[in-house]
């Protein structure tokens, strides 16, 4: 009889039923619902037609492929096991062994079994009887091998078995190698694990110890006895990663929260559970124990607002000045790595000013390697516009020059720049007239799209050229610390310049550019746009902060050129001329999930976790900021967890970007049972007006493994097409 093995009837029948179920739950329209029972109650199994939809050679019937690639024929060649399935492309398990290709040792070896503990005792895919000279896999052939089907995970090498009979010195050979032959210890549970080594030595039987039945090694069946598969000391029902990392334990030191995902390596994003990733959390430390949202962390930052964060809802610390400013202010500031009242003093004066006027104070940080020589590249002394020889300047730090006037060196207090702008900060007297805006989109493929907007709101003749200064600056200085390790803000990284131009790392100047751009304000508004790459700064588009300002003029050599205005990325809107700003809107019915797809493999063996992926998609015009993405679910003995799917900053008009989460199990949820969750776009890290979660949302249904389809399926009306001398025959149901 021509009759497909259980398994693989089993398989087209579970690959028809999750085609049916995520045609359901994956097209499903925001918004609406949709039913995602199956259309048809009938299934054909095998047919009397000798149909051949894809045309390979191998009847529908007999086709594991039936719907497969076209224009190939089946042969030994291009499909070994004769499944229907081309080898190249379809087929992960040419020899149809039970072990794909890509950790089958003989991916085209003998047909006709099936590779288990008693047939395959390496699980390499190679038959133990025919195909395999080691059946342990430890480097000595069977014939030599006085443990032939010895202790797994191990290379016979004149350290590990100095007699080289293929049992392990540490745990196999008696003699510990002193004498040729073989006294083995016992394995009383068949396991493939040694007593001396294992933890379950009277455990259960019949299994066999490998990376998917025993994480750990241990000797103790992951499903059924191993409560920390892992061994990290947290019981997996407790363990965010109860397949993780091994050879740790968690403790205070290596798990700030307990659950059992190692803080120094990539298991653990957010190592205090508070909700925000490490690379975002102030306190990423911090307290345990809570989740931080709108009501216990106003500014987003990791730390508690009512023990941990100082700065309350602000994101920083204000100062203690009552400077009122009606228009912006630009500054710009003379610092070294090693300066040292630069770290004490100028920074953080700096920083209070913009946390005081986060909407109307601009400053940019030129940071030199040494206060010895203020006028090396990293300050931004490259062609063509020379910073520092702009501002005559070439040795010694802290100075600034706020409205591109004489510089003002020194700094005692963290208060020492306040004076300077209680007058306007040398800022041209129509500055009230002037606004600039910054907005970056990332692409997502390494670029982001910088735009600067500039606009005349005054009632005199609109100004016709005036120069665009326009320069990317890491918004933490991480490149360029400062000798204690602090980083401090917005330290100058390249010139954004005319015809689209701007500088690189090495300094040269890309595009055909001369200098700044000039830009025409005759109609009260311009803009000038730029693509760069993202890895101008260090932490990429997350990381960067441009800034910009209105100048009379630029020169090379000298300074105290008029300044109208200036802006940078993170005020939240332009100021308009008065005092008032807005935030910028809300926008969180905009954002939708699209393009969901996972990469469970339902033709390989149990799998503990997989990953689901989509596009977090902006239907509306205008871009949003900070989009993230929730998860909820309730099943126990599933964890769902996101990737890093927060962003500073989204474009509008359709813009989107890879977003991730990881489903996983422990050994309480069973083979076949439905994963059931929602997922919801979100944003975070805004100062007020912001919800965790929008109204929108999507439910995620799977089976997590192969479904059970005697629980699904009844056959029945069996016919065949059998006569007496058929060496062949159909069945159909």
């Amino acid at each position: 009889m021509q009759v497909k093995r259980t398994l693989s009837v089993a398989l087209f029948l579970t690959v028809l039923l999750l085609g049916q179920a995520m045609t359901g739950h994956l097209n499903q329209i925001p918004g609406t619902e949709q039913d995602s029972t199956l259309e048809s109650t009938s299934v054909v199994m095998a047919s009397n037609s000798t149909n051949d939809t894809d045309g390979d050679g191998i009847d529908d019937a007999y086709d594991s492929c039936p719907n497969g690639t076209s224009n190939w024929t089946s042969t030994n060649v291009t499909d070994y096991d004769s499944d229907g399935c081309r080898d190249v492309g379809e087929d992960y398990d040419d020899d149809n062994d039970g072990v794909i290709d890509a950790y089958d040792s003989c991916p085209k070896g003998d047909l006709g079994w099936t590779s288990s503990s008693i047939t395959d005792y390496d699980s390499d895919g190679c038959k133990d009887s025919m195909e395999d000279m080691d059946d342990d896999n430890d480097g000595v052939n069977d014939v030599d091998d006085s443990c032939p089907k010895g202790e797994l995970g191990w290379t016979s090498s004149s350290s590990t078995d100095a007699d080289a009979d293929g049992c392990r010195d540490s745990t196999e050979d008696a003699d510990g190698g002193n004498t040729s032959g073989n006294s083995t210890s016992d394995d009383t549970d068949g396991d493939g694990i040694l007593n001396a080594n294992d933890s379950c030595p009277n455990g259960d039987t019949n299994w066999t110890s490998y990376s998917h039945t025993d994480h750990d090694t241990d000797g103790c069946q992951d499903n059924f006895e191993d409560a920390d598969d892992d061994n990290d000391g947290v019981v997996d029902l407790s363990d965010s990663c109860p397949r993780g990392n091994l050879g740790w334990s968690s403790s205070a030191s290596t798990d700030h929260d307990g659950d059992g995902c190692e803080d120094s390596s990539t298991e653990d994003a957010d190592d205090d559970n508070d909700g925000i990733s490490d690379t975002h959390d102030n306190c990423s430390k911090g307290e345990t124990g809570w989740t931080s949202s709108s009501s216990t962390d106003a500014d987003w930052d990791g730390c508690k607002d009512s023990t941990e964060d100082n700065d309350g809802t602000q994101g920083c610390i204000p100062g203690s000045s009552n400077i009122a400013l009606n228009h912006s202010v630009f500054a710009q500031y003379i610092s070294s790595s090693n300066g040292v009242y630069d770290i004490s003093s100028g920074n953080p004066a700096h920083e209070k000013l913009k946390c005081d006027h986060p909407e109307n104070y601009v400053y940019i940080s030129y940071r030199s390697a040494s206060y010895g020589d203020t006028a090396d590249a990293s300050s931004g002394n490259i062609a063509p516009i020379y910073a520092m020889n702009h501002l005559q300047e070439g040795s010694g730090s802290p100075k600034t020059s706020f409205g591109d006037a004489t510089l003002n060196p020194g700094c005692g207090s963290d208060t020492c720049w306040d004076s300077f702008i209680s007058n306007g900060a040398n800022m041209h007297s129509s500055a009230n007239d002037y606004s600039v805006s910054v907005f970056q989109t990332d692409n997502v493929d390494g670029t982001v799209t910088v735009t600067v907007t500039a606009h005349y709101n005054g009632t005199a003749t609109a100004p016709s050229a005036l120069t665009l200064y326009a320069a990317v600056t890491e918004e933490r200085c991480v490149s360029i610390a400062y000798m204690d390790g602090s980083v401090g803000e917005n330290c100058w990284q390249s010139w954004l310049l005319n015809n689209n131009g701007y500088t690189d790392h090495s300094g040269s100047i890309i595009g055909n550019a001369t200098g700044f751009e000039t830009i025409n304000l005759s109609s009260g508004q311009a803009s000038q746009s730029w693509t760069v790459p993202a890895n101008l700064v260090t932490g990429g588009a997350g990381n960067m902060n441009v800034v910009a300002a209105l100048y009379s003029n630029w020169n090379t050599t000298n300074f105290s050129a008029d300044v109208f205005a200036a802006g940078d990325y993170t005020m939240t809107s332009y100021n308009s001329g008065s005092n008032t700003s807005t935030n910028n809107s809300l926008l969180h019915e905009c954002l939708t999930f699209t393009n969901l797809s996972f990469d469970y493999n339902y033709s390989a063996a149990p799998q503990d976790s997989f990953n689901l992926t989509a596009d977090l998609t902006n239907t509306c015009a205008e871009g949003v900021l900070y989009p993230n993405t929730v998860v909820v679910f309730e099943q126990e003995g599933i964890n769902v967890t996101n990737s890093n799917n927060w962003r500073y900053e989204m474009g509008g008009n359709n813009s989107s970007y890879p977003v991730s989460w990881q489903v996983s199990r422990d050994s309480t949820f069973g083979e076949g049972e439905m994963v059931v969750f929602e997922i919801h776009p979100s944003r975070d890290n805004c100062y007020e007006n912001c919800t965790e979660s929008q109204n929108y949302n999507y439910t995620v249904e799977l089976p997590f493994g192969l479904i059970d389809l005697d629980s699904c399926y009844t056959i029945g009306n069996i016919t065949d097409d059998y006569s007496s001398g058929m060496t062949s025959f159909n069945l159909s149901a």
